[in-house]
């Protein structure tokens, strides 16, 4: 568990490496050798023998092992052949129907971006076992039965597939970036750490270097690998593409330091060909550091999923409708991540889309089950949509005496989500009809964030607070929403969201009887800020070319 939770002030995004499937890694900078464009790992020897086996006998169940293992390799023209063959089975038995069945849901199940719940997990966990008969020895599938396993839950097993692949391919670069990636999730950032700076391959490659910096800064120890990566930077011996990662890292720290000029020189450098981790990382620090980085667009443009970006950047416009939908589809990128869950679900608690909050923590809060923030934004969405008090009288008794145990045990074991627990026991006792006591915890939630300077914790408690003052129409409303305007105000760089929160109550104290109508998503856009429209010679202008071809300048559009 870590010591921090995204609920407050302590979210400085950290560029940690992406753990994706291994599949979708094959081609990508990440994956190629620095000097070469060779594949890190071979699998010619295997696809020779399936793609002549296949042309001699195209039979389906040759055709569904070459789909697999096309799929693993990246192998397009294999992977074309067999959904040839199978495409010509209709007329099959039904028993090879349901093997031509099962391998077309492989390659179904197997491609596109985004995960497809916990169901998912579970056939791929069957699959990678079926592919290990053939393949004991390829730590690539052990990493990706790791990813899955980690999913689900299943720590344990995670761990012991994690460590097979590291005892397969100790130096592997993607081995032990993923390795890392795991061990960071787990709360043993000192164990990533350790495999990172006994490595003999880290010194020298820049996205090795990249994810030790950025395991430093989640564990707040001082890098080991600093020199190294300011001496390959300087160099630029590598592909652009191949440093973006570093760079953003570099920059990252540079930045954090107070250093904004040198910060943005390297994120500048991150820029010339990012991938989607270091596009978000770019995002992040330009809203952060203020940085006006120029490029951030074409970026856009260039790099393909890059979810995780495209929230940031939707957020920080107060784009919230748009914000939402990317958030979760960073999470189902990353499902093992309870980041990304846990700002997909506080978009949806803006929103007050309770429905999309509890679709997610219904999965992650099994899959992280010492996360208090996730946990808490459960609560708060099964408090706010009433599900909570649903059933017979015992049933909900149990409930709310369940609940508030949990709640106080966080309050009294002074964990990192203080705050969020006291807030949600607030929100309890509002709609228990107890509004003082409601207004005692949320007071409690406020003092403690106060004495910890945690400014968006602060902003959080006193506007959830203002919306239940004002549900209860308590004498205390109009001075609990001035201060939750005062407290947002105060918090520039993470305001976006609490803005358009605060911009609802402010029409929830106008008309508190049309509390279902204001605070449902479906009204969501009357609250977003209103973006004026652009005026020619104000805001954009058009110039024109000696070939008579006109160019649009829109110089104050935001990246």
């Amino acid at each position: 568990m870590s010591k921090k939770t995204l609920f407050s002030d302590n979210i400085d995004r950290k560029i940690l490496p992406r753990w994706r499937d291994s599949s979708r890694v094959a081609g990508n900078s990440e994956a190629l050798a620095l000097r070469s464009h060779k594949r890190v790992l071979s699998f010619e020897a295997e696809l020779g023998r399936v793609r002549e086996e296949l042309s001699k006998y195209p039979h389906p169940g040759i055709a569904a092992e070459a789909i697999s293992l096309a799929h693993f390799a990246n192998d397009v023209s294999l992977h074309e052949a067999a959904v040839a063959v199978l495409k010509e089975a209709e007329s099959l038995p039904a028993n090879l129907q349901r093997h031509v069945k099962s391998a077309t849901h492989d390659e179904q199940k197997s491609n596109g971006n985004h995960w497809g719940g916990p169901e998912e997990s579970i056939f791929q966990v069957g699959r990678l076992r079926r592919l290990m008969q053939h393949y004991p020895r390829n730590p690539l599938l052990f990493m990706d039965l790791a990813r899955h396993q980690s999913i689900l839950g299943e720590h344990e097993k995670a761990e012991k597939s994690t460590r097979i692949a590291l005892s397969l391919a100790p130096n592997h670069r993607q081995i032990l970036r993923s390795s890392v990636r795991f061990y960071v999730n787990n709360g043993e950032g000192g164990v990533a750490m350790r495999l990172l700076a006994k490595s003999p391959a880290t010194k020298n490659d820049p996205w090795l270097i990249a994810a030790e910096l950025a395991t430093a800064q989640t564990e707040e120890r001082a890098p080991k690998f600093m020199r190294e990566a300011r001496r390959i930077l300087d160099q630029r011996a590598f592909q652009p593409a191949m440093l973006t990662e570093l760079a953003a890292a570099v920059g990252t720290y540079e930045l954090l330091d107070g250093k904004r000029k040198d910060a943005k020189k390297h994120f500048e450098t991150a820029l010339l060909s990012p991938n989607e981790n270091a596009l978000a990382q770019i995002k992040w620090a330009d809203e952060r550091g203020k940085l006006a980085l120029a490029g951030i667009e074409k970026g856009f443009k260039r790099v393909a999923s890059a979810n995780e970006a495209a929230f940031l950047r939707a957020y920080s416009n107060q784009d919230l409708l748009i914000a939402a939908p990317y958030a979760e589809k960073w999470y189902n990128e990353e499902p093992f991540s309870a980041d990304a869950a846990i700002m997909a679900t506080y978009v949806y608690c803006l929103l007050d889309d309770y429905a999309a909050i509890e679709r997610i923590t219904e999965f992650a809060v099994r899959a992280h089950p010492t996360n208090y923030c996730l946990h808490n934004n459960d609560y708060y969405a099964r408090i706010s949509s009433g599900t909570l008090f649903e059933g017979d009288p015992t049933h909900v008794d149990q409930n709310i005496r369940q609940s508030a145990d949990i709640l106080m045990h966080q309050i009294r074991s002074d964990t990192a989500d203080v705050a969020h627990a006291a807030a949600n026991l607030g929100l309890l006792l509002y709609r228990m009809g107890i509004p003082e006591e409601g207004r005692k915890a949320y007071d409690y939630a406020v003092q403690w964030a106060t004495k910890r300077r945690e400014k968006f914790s602060i902003a959080n408690a006193l506007t959830m607070h203002s919306r239940e003052a004002i549900l209860a129409k308590t004498e205390w409303a109009p001075a609990t929403l001035a201060a939750a305007k005062v407290a947002v105000k105060q918090i520039p760089n993470f305001s976006a969201g609490l803005s358009f929160y605060i911009s609802k109550l402010e029409a929830l104290a106008a008309d508190p009887d049309n509390a279902s109508t204001i605070l449902n998503p479906a009204t969501a856009n009357n609250y977003l800020e209103k973006k004026p429209p652009l005026v020619l010679g104000r805001d954009f202008h058009i110039r024109w070319q000696k070939d008579g071809r006109a160019t649009l300048i829109v110089p104050h559009l935001k990246a």
